[in-house]
Formats: C-alpha cells, structure tokens, sequence
C-alpha cells in the first residue's frame, strides 16, 4: 500500500516536485490511500502554509537584497571599495537573478489558485480516503503515549514537541499506518518530504522499521516525493512493474539494515575486547581461534549479510558459554539480534570475570590447605 504525508499534497500547490495535472496522471493506475489524519491536517494547513510561504520568499528577498547591497558598499580602511567594476557588476547580476527565481517561485503559488487546486485534488482523493480508526478515548491514549515517547526522542514526531498545535499529528499519522497495514496484512510505502530527524535519520528509519514489523509483522518504506515520482515515471516509461522496483528497493533497504547491525555488532565486539582488557583469560577467550571458527562456519551457513551478522552474535554467546544450542538460534530467527545487547554481554563479561576470580581464590584455598596438612 502507497500513502501520502501532508506535506506532499501541500506541495502539489507549490507544483512541487509536480503540478497536480501531473500528479494525476501519474497516481491514476496506482492503489494508493490517504489515511484520516493527513487529510484532516491538509484541509487546515493548506491557506496557512502558502500564505506562510509566500511571506517567506518575501522574507528571502529582503534578506538577499540587503546582503548583496552589503557587499557592494564594504570598503577598505582607505575608502575604496572592496570589488572592481567587473565584480560590482557581477553582484548586480547576481542580485536580478535572485529577483528573477524569487519572483518565479511566487508565480508558481499565486498562479495555482488553490480553492480551485484544493477542490480538484480532494475529488481525485476522494475513493482513497480512509476513515478515522480510533475513538476519542484512542486519541487520548496516544496523546499520552506520546509525552513519553517525544520525552525519549523516540520517533516519529518528537521534532514537534514544542509546537503548540497539531503536537501528535506525526505520531497519529505513524499509528494510522501500523493499523491499515495490519489489518490488510501489507507492506506500506510511505511518501513524505519530512526531513527531520525524527522521520529520516538512520537512528529513526532503523527504529520506525523495527516497531512497524513488532506492531504488524509486516515492512514499511520511506521515500521522499522525487524519488517516489522518479520511480513512478519510470515504470511507465519502461513498462516495468512497480512491484519490482519496489522489491529492488526492499532489497536495498534490507541489505542496508545488514549493514548496518554489521557495524553494530563490529562496535560491539570492540567493546567486550576493550572491557575484557583487565581480564588476559577472558580476552583470550574473546579472541580464540575458536571463536574465529564458529564465526566462519556459521557465516558459511547462509551467504545473506543478516545472518552473516547473526552468525557472529551467536558465536559470541556460543563461545562464551560454550553451547551450541545458540548456534542452532541463529539459523532459526533473526529475533536473535535482539536478544544480544551490549548491556546482556557486559553482563556475561562480568560473569566470566567472576568464575576466573573465584576459580583463582578456590585454587589458593585449596594450595593453602594442602600446605597447612
């Protein structure tokens, strides 16, 4: 399934990434929904953020003119100015210019009228929108989960913690997806031009990834409006299926997560080496060629990177415990990956530590005793 954010119906009034002519045509032979709180967020949003927008490029100009013009007046100490001829009148230029592309940009909004443009594209929308899944009683229960959450940078939404209105917006929109992947057993695509860290760094993508496959057991994936377009008009110019465009980017995604868990564990493993520093028999233990065995053997077992990186988490519990039972874990459930925490490690670290030092004292006590009889 294919939803949209706000901010790209928002843009089809601005004509970007396209005019909604375009938009049309492209999403006309697409299954694709708009869930309740988007739409209800586009209905209000849209005559503030263009009018809001407007003021900005206005802002912009002032702000680049007084800026060029600053320019073109800094002197040296002895009076005469810093640029020749040639370079005065290149800051002039450069000055239209900015004019010129700040007056196109306002052209854009004032000439897409947009009762007429709002009007056309909620009757496009229309069979696409979905009803409203929580009670009032829900709402609630998610405002309250979202102090928590916002409190703990846990996303999506906690970037609008400050706002005064529409706080949870984000937050609703993220629990609307989770319930109609749910309830229809499908992966989301989800179309959206935040660039906020709460929506797009690689922390929140991993973690908004993680929490939409507990909730649904199903995948979501997050494009901006260019790429998804780009992705779009190619499959109709090339006839291709956008399934399979799709599948190539659920590939790259997930070799990405591989990736990314890789340098995890990698960071991991420097850890317990480094905490096992105090310890020569632990970190000889860490660092065996036993260990290095079971990595291999198990790395052999499946040539995809996730469990490439499993196999390595297992073998760390495996050799520090010594029993094989976690080896057969990581053939079975990637789930393994969670169940490996550093803090789960230091504990065992820990543990190690305290069988070596009891080891240690029971061995003197008994050479004592044995030189006391």
């Amino acid at each position: 399934m294919v939803f949209f954010d706000t901010n790209v119906l928002i843009d089809l009034h601005r004509k970007r990434p396209l005019s909604l002519a375009k938009f049309k045509i492209i999403m006309n032979k697409t299954d694709f929904c708009i869930v309740n709180q988007t739409f209800e967020e586009y209905k209000t949003q849209v005559a503030i953020i263009v009018k809001g927008y407007k003021k900005h490029l206005n802002d912009l100009s002032i702000r680049t003119d007084n800026a060029i013009n600053c320019l073109i007046n800094t002197v040296f100490y002895d009076g005469t100015k810093i640029f020749d001829d040639d370079g005065l009148r290149k800051l002039e230029e450069l000055k239209d210019y900015v004019k010129t592309v700040i007056k196109n940009e306002k052209g854009k909004i004032y000439d897409s009228d947009n009762e007429k443009t709002f009007e056309e594209l909620k009757e496009f929308i229309s069979d696409k929108l979905l009803p409203n899944p929580f009670s009032v009683k829900e709402i609630i229960q998610i405002f309250k989960e979202g102090e928590i959450r916002y409190s703990n940078k846990i996303p999506p939404g906690y970037m609008d913690q400050d706002k005064e209105n529409n706080k949870y917006g984000d937050l609703i929109i993220w629990k609307e997806l989770i319930y109609w992947a749910k309830k229809n057993s499908e992966d989301v695509l989800f179309v959206t031009n935040d660039n906020k860290p709460d929506w797009k760094s690689d922390f929140s993508q991993q973690k908004l990834k993680q929490e939409f496959f507990e909730e649904t057991g199903q995948k979501i994936h997050i494009l901006n409006s260019p790429d998804f377009f780009t992705l779009k008009t190619e499959e109709i110019s090339n006839s291709k299926s956008f399934e399979k465009v799709l599948s190539k980017l659920k590939d790259q995604s997930e070799l990405f997560e591989a990736q990314t868990k890789e340098m995890e564990l990698s960071a991991m493993y420097s850890n317990m080496l480094n905490d096992a520093a105090i310890s020569p028999e632990l970190s000889g233990l860490l660092g065996n060629q036993a260990f290095q065995k079971e990595v291999a053997m198990l790395s052999k077992l499946y040539d995809q990177p996730v469990y490439q990186a499993m196999a390595k988490e297992a073998a760390m519990l495996s050799t520090l415990y010594n029993q094989p039972v976690y080896q057969a874990m990581a053939k079975q459930s990637a789930m393994l990956s969670e169940f490996v925490r550093k803090q789960e490690l230091s504990t065992i670290i820990k543990q190690e530590e305290d069988k070596t030092k009891e080891t240690r004292f029971k061995s003197l006590e008994d050479k004592e005793k044995d030189e006391t009889e």
